[in-house]
């Protein structure tokens, strides 16, 4: 079961490739959600798609799930492009 918990999560959530969740841990009434994204992945920009060169942390409150409060932490991969440095899109 603890097995296919990240993949119920990532369908509720609708979390699809290159993202996934890397774990979930749940302290008290509280749920944080680890969502990370696949080495070598390529994100798309302006009709090109780039690697990423490195990363930043961010974290957003989620609505309640199962009446505990909800947090996605995320690496979100940082791209040079044509305009600059740009952070990805989180989806």
């Amino acid at each position: 079961m603890r097995k296919e918990l990240p993949k119920f999560f990532e369908q509720i959530l609708n979390i699809t490739e290159p993202w996934y969740i890397e774990k979930i841990e749940q302290q008290e009434n509280t749920i944080n959600i680890y969502v990370d994204f696949k080495k070598g992945a390529k994100f798309e920009y302006n009709g090109k798609y780039y690697s990423a060169y490195d990363t930043v942390q961010r974290k957003w409150r989620h609505l309640n799930l199962f009446q505990c409060e909800t947090y996605i932490h995320a690496r979100v991969a940082r791209i040079k492009t044509d305009d600059g440095t740009k952070t990805v899109e989180v989806r």
